[in-house]
């Protein structure tokens, strides 16, 4: 059966090991360039959507001590790599819920959230900027720059 239907949707990349490998491997080879520009010192709640395997997750974490990541993915499979993952890295311990859900319909009340976190996410999004706008939601707005 071709890999790109053989998750528990059709997947444009696939489930395949190979592929939730190559997936760690991109995060972290694009590190320093995709969080160069990010700041999250000031949350400690954080929804990250499409959090896949976990790569970025971890890096979450790693990065900001004091966050915590709820992860959501439409995947069961991916969600349990990401388990696999994170459960495996001691800086992750209690600091990560994952949960499967639809970025469509996402199972969280407005505002749950201090902050929102998508990386790789809106090219599988029907309409990436409504999306955006969607997601944004569920995070609090920014305080004042004082």
């Amino acid at each position: 059966m071709n890999s790109i239907v053989t998750g528990d949707f059709p997947y444009i990349h696939g489930f395949s090991a190979d592929e939730q490998s190559r997936l760690v491997r991109q995060a972290r080879m694009f590190e320093s360039t995709l969080f160069s520009h990010i700041d999250y010192s000031g949350a400690k709640r954080l929804l990250e959507v499409g959090c896949g395997v976990g790569a970025q997750t971890e890096i979450l974490l790693r990065r900001f001590p004091e966050l915590h990541v709820t992860g959501v993915d439409r995947s069961s499979e991916q969600l349990a790599v990401a388990e696999r993952n994170l459960g495996a890295t001691a800086w992750c311990a209690q600091r990560y819920a994952l949960q499967q859900a639809d970025a469509a319909d996402l199972p969280f009340a407005e505002r749950s959230f201090d902050a929102a976190y998508l990386c790789w996410v809106l090219e599988h999004v029907p309409s990436p900027a409504r999306g955006s706008a969607k997601f944004a939601a569920y995070s609090a707005p920014a305080p004042p720059h004082t």
